[in-house]
């Protein structure tokens, strides 16, 4: 390695270390979070599968947890 290109690789990492020092931890932004006061329990609707030569159809969403499934072959 020539000195020149030593040199360069130096004063590019002092720079990039200097750089990197500089932020202050004042600078991230103060997270305040409030838990809610009232919690909405989720009731699932039944979910309803319509089975159609290779097609599926579906009617109702998927929840989490125990839920009724009905399966209707058209």
């Amino acid at each position: 390695m020539t000195p020149l290109r030593t040199a360069t690789v130096v004063v590019v990492s002092l720079l990039t270390a200097l750089l990197a020092a500089c932020g202050a931890k004042d600078e991230l932004p103060k997270v305040t979070a409030q838990a809610p006061t009232t919690v909405t329990p989720f009731v699932p609707s039944p979910l309803v599968v319509t089975g159609l030569e290779y097609a599926f159809g579906i009617e109702g969403q998927a929840a989490p947890g125990i839920q009724t499934i009905t399966f209707k072959n058209a």
